[in-house]
């Protein structure tokens, strides 16, 4: 199938076909809980005991829950996603950067920086000062659209907004992935509609381990393709196949009424729960 086009001429990714296919008749695939993952919920919660405020993420090992990241106090979290940049490999260890990128649910003004809900944030890595790493103004997003989600695949970024957008000839609804990277601005849009997800659902958590592999939540209940899912779930969409990954109620002890705001998994080297932090360099043997 060839990639449809922008109205500018760009290829949109071909990564739309690829993932939705086989979306609709494809059998479900079996659950895997990641051994490590971050979230971030809309209230006040206990997440297998640790109080976790809106503005926090919380890293779940297998046997540990800690308070791992926080925004300022009294801002909220609207997206999360944290950026791992392998420096160098030896002896067993490899040595990794890290760097964690935001969208505040409020605007934030940080010394004289204003961060809006169309923008992403991050910590200079020495003064951990909050600064714009992308703008929303800039590359023409709306006034009045914010972001829900976002993540990143090699230079592009996916990103989805709480609103219907038209961005540069290309238009998304609430639960679609438009694609971005610096050299050529808007790519295209990943569909989720094709993929089966009810228009009436909003994407509100994701994360991108290639395009082949996506956690996902959405703002309410649902099924697709056979899973059933509430808000406080995580859906992992892998070569077009969806499954429950993180059921919030069983894994995460939560109850009606919460909303997991972001989601993120960590390379896989730290599957056996291992603690590490943010914006730091960190050495972690392989197993």
């Amino acid at each position: 199938m060839t990639p449809a086009r922008n109205p500018h001429g760009a290829r949109r990714p071909a990564v739309a076909a690829v993932l939705f296919a086989l979306a609709a008749a494809s059998p479900i695939q079996l659950r895997a809980l990641p051994g490590v993952f971050d979230v971030s919920l809309d209230l006040v919660a206990e997440i297998r005991g640790p109080l976790i405020e809106p503005g926090e993420v919380a890293r779940v090992g297998e046997t540990v829950v800690r308070r791992f990241w926080e925004l300022p106090e009294g801002a909220e979290l609207a997206a999360w996603l944290e950026v791992w940049t392998p420096l160098e490999g030896t002896g067993g260890y490899e040595v990794w950067s890290t760097q964690p990128l935001f969208t505040p649910g409020n605007a934030i003004r940080p010394a004289s920086t204003t961060i809006s809900p169309r923008d992403v944030a991050t910590l200079h890595p020495d003064t951990e000062a909050i600064q714009i790493a992308w703008s929303g103004e800039a590359a023409g997003v709306p006034r009045g659209a914010a972001i829900d989600a976002v993540a990143q695949v090699g230079d592009q970024w996916l990103l989805s907004f709480d609103i219907a957008v038209e961005l540069d000839g290309i238009r998304a609804d609430d639960e679609d992935i438009v694609l971005w990277n610096a050299q050529d601005g808007w790519l295209g849009v990943i569909d989720m509609g094709a993929a089966g997800v009810p228009s009436e659902l909003d994407l509100d958590a994701l994360e991108a381990h290639g395009f082949g592999r996506m956690w996902i939540s959405f703002d309410g209940s649902g099924e697709i393709g056979g899973v059933y899912f509430d808000d406080d779930d995580v859906l992992l969409l892998q070569d077009g196949l969806w499954s429950l990954a993180v059921d919030g109620g069983a894994d995460l002890g939560l109850h009606g009424g919460l909303d997991l705001d972001a989601f993120g998994v960590p390379p896989g080297i730290f599957s056996d729960g291992f603690e590490f932090g943010h914006t730091q360099r960190w050495s972690i043997t392989v197993p």
